[in-house]
């Protein structure tokens, strides 16, 4: 809360519920009334990831209490299908992730010295092109497996895992693709974590364009706001990103 306070985000106007409990996910964010009834759960973890989680799910908490549109077809509610954005909406959470990736805001709000900031900074970055490529795997198994469900699922996952990996699976290898609750409860989302890699990263780069230094003030939040999370859905997500950061969504501020 201190770090989106930081930012200029107020976690209590409107109030936002947080509750720890076991559950399937990391996290998740459900919008019960937009904008006063956003209420987030968390899967208790040890350490950074528990915090970055956290921030994420906040995120989505921030996006769902700043919108401004009063028709509830355009509020992004995720339950009622075509009238979101799950690609956007999870690239907006991962824009408030990326604060843990600061090291301005590691140092204020992490308490961490410059030297351990740097360290935890590489091992995340080398995390990221590890669940990216396993995100993409986890893509094109589920395509893969929706046009031949009778397929042998476990040979499938084999053989994406080594492909997208990089390191040979072999017939040893222990099935795993069952143990994710997506395949059930969201099918066809995965790929929406592809894109916020992309939306987050253009975003964070359009932001220290605009405000330089200041990028993490509240003027800095209330530009985000303004410009991506009050129109809604009344204007398509993909021109919300263009208009924002000044161009169509691609990977050069990923790969950056």
């Amino acid at each position: 809360r201190r770090v989106l306070a930081g930012w200029g985000f107020d976690t209590e106007r409107p109030p936002v519920r947080v509750l720890v409990r076991e559950f399937a996910f990391g996290g998740q964010t459900l919008s019960i009334r937009v904008p006063d009834d956003v209420r987030t759960v968390l899967r208790a973890q040890a350490g950074f990831g528990f915090h970055r989680t956290l921030l994420h799910e906040l995120g989505h908490a921030m996006q769902a209490t700043r919108t401004a549109v009063p028709e509830a077809i355009f509020k992004g509610y995720e339950w009622v299908p075509g009238i979101s954005s799950p690609g956007f909406d999870e690239g907006v959470a991962e824009t408030f992730a990326l604060l843990f990736e600061d090291p301005a805001v590691l140092h204020a709000h992490g308490g961490l010295d410059p030297e351990a900031c740097a360290r935890l900074l590489a091992i995340t970055r080398r995390q990221r092109v590890g669940s990216l490529r396993a995100t993409l795997a986890a893509v094109a198994f589920e395509r893969a497996a929706l046009a031949d469900p009778t397929q042998d699922l476990d040979a499938l996952q084999r053989a994406v895992l080594s492909r997208y990996h990089g390191v040979t699976h072999g017939p040893d290898a222990p099935p795993t693709w069952a143990n994710t609750p997506f395949l059930a409860t969201y099918p066809i989302y995965q790929q929406s974590y592809v894109l916020a890699a992309l939306v987050s990263s253009q975003v964070h780069a359009a932001l220290r364009a605009r405000f330089g230094d200041r990028w993490y003030t509240p003027e800095g939040a209330a530009w985000l706001a303004r410009a991506l999370f009050a129109p809604g859905e009344r204007v398509p997500w993909e021109q919300r990103i263009a208009e924002a950061t000044g161009r169509p969504l691609d990977a050069r501020d990923l790969l950056a």
